[in-house]
């Protein structure tokens, strides 16, 4: 069992605590907080109310099993209990984003008020939720594993059809990486797609984008995407399905974009596509697949509808591996029903997937960075640690002590101008001398 506080440290106050207040007893704690701070799931359980509630305006009830430490909690204030996409009979994962505060109600200003109740919600059965909340984690770290060990991060594919959809909300939501459709055969491009992929960079998502494969000319699809999106630094997803052709247009439009430099890092070929419409064909040298094969039900968060890591789903097909999988189109992200799918493995296998340094590469390149600006320091004020400036003693002193590059630059430029004018009068004494 793991538990979780309902708002992540440095985001709150403790605004009120639980018992006698103002002549009546206050049943929670009350967690101040801005506008929109995201409140998490303190344990794992289903939503037994949501919605609108007399005094709290809002509120969000979840039913906590013995399995994940029993009892209910009460969330409220919210502006908007079904914000997150929530409704009754879903299931939370503990320390998953659920509300965001707000002050709806009989609310005495921004604030999430929190309640526990030892078995189900029943009006006044409320205990202190301090001593119940003793040693909660914190939300946003989830015990899952450390970032070079091998798990599961979920993430989403999307289009135009998702226009206006909240990427940093997905970001907090815990996905890790987006796909964006760019373009579309010969003529075709998203107008969505720039602001998808800017958007996912502010909030942190790893980001591909995706090419619809046509049966048209190779070389003028890739000119299509490429009008689109120039930067070879974001890697491309090749998407061929109904209407693509056979295996050698895949095969042309890949070679394409890798002659004009592009890194093609993924194809999403369905397996019943490839084995129905194409003819089972051989796979061999071209990216990973993003595989889709879809479990029954939806309406969920992801986390909940995946089947697991040994699912057969990840069989690879026609001599190549299954990378991503695409698990369901039904999936609740960010108040939205979408594509979701899952990568298996550490982040950073996940980053070089999608062509970003691995930790360890980053580590090595910031080291040799701050090398590099201490060295230039050292040059600058003859000490690479902040706060000193010993100085150079080649470069002369002033006051007692030896000059920094700054200080000699300095007095450099005193002397010259007491030069400059020293010279100016000398030659206006000579020019009167000579009248």
């Amino acid at each position: 069992m793991t538990r979780y506080m309902p708002l992540a440290e440095g985001t709150y106050t403790l605004a009120s605590g639980f018992g006698p207040r103002w002549g009546t007893l206050h049943y929670g704690l009350d967690f101040a907080a801005a506008d929109g701070t995201p409140i998490y799931a303190a344990q794992a359980g289903t939503v037994a109310y949501i919605g609108a509630a007399q005094g709290f305006g809002q509120w969000i009830v979840l039913d906590h099993p013995e399995s994940a430490g029993g009892g209910a909690t009460v969330y409220g204030h919210m502006w908007d209990a079904y914000a997150t996409g929530l409704s009754v009979g879903d299931w939370v994962d503990a320390g998953q984003v659920i509300a965001y505060v707000g002050s709806a109600g009989e609310s005495t200003g921004l604030h999430c008020h929190f309640e526990v109740h030892p078995s189900v919600w029943r009006a006044g059965s409320q205990i202190d939720p301090a001593p119940w909340l003793e040693g909660a984690t914190e939300p946003g770290t989830r015990p899952l594993a450390q970032k070079g060990d091998p798990m599961t991060h979920y993430g989403i594919d999307i289009s135009g059809w998702q226009a206006g959809i909240d990427l940093a909300r997905v970001a907090r939501e815990g996905f890790a990486f987006v796909l964006a459709k760019a373009s579309q055969g010969t003529d075709y491009v998203s107008p969505e797609y720039t602001t998808q992929r800017d958007q996912a960079a502010d909030a942190g998502l790893l980001f591909g984008a995706y090419h619809y494969v046509s049966q048209e000319d190779a070389a003028a699809q890739v000119d299509n995407y490429e009008r689109v999106e120039p930067n070879r630094a974001y890697p491309v997803m090749l998407d061929h399905e109904e209407g693509s052709g056979d295996i050698s247009t895949l095969r042309a439009v890949c070679a394409e974009f890798r002659a004009r430099g592009y890194v093609v890092n993924l194809v999403y070929l369905p397996q019943w596509y490839w084995r129905d419409h194409i003819g089972s064909p051989d796979l061999a040298g071209l990216p990973p697949l993003m595989a889709s094969s879809y479990v029954l039900g939806g309406g969920l968060p992801a986390s909940v509808l995946y089947p697991g890591d040994d699912d057969s789903r990840w069989t690879g097909y026609g001599g190549n591996t299954v990378a991503i999988l695409q698990f369901s189109d039904r999936g609740q992200v960010a108040g939205m029903t979408l594509d979701v799918n899952a990568f298996r493995g550490s982040r950073n296998d996940l980053a070089e997937l999608f062509g970003r340094q691995q930790e360890g590469e980053e580590m090595a390149a910031s080291e040799d960075i701050l090398a590099a600006v201490r060295d230039i320091r050292a040059q600058l004020t003859g000490s690479p640690n902040v706060g000193e400036y010993p100085g150079w003693a080649q470069l002369g002193s002033k006051d007692g002590a030896p000059m920094t590059l700054v200080d000699s630059i300095g007095d450099i430029r005193t002397r010259l101008a007491a030069l400059e004018t020293a010279m100016a009068a000398a030659a206006s004494h000579g020019e009167g001398a000579s009248a």
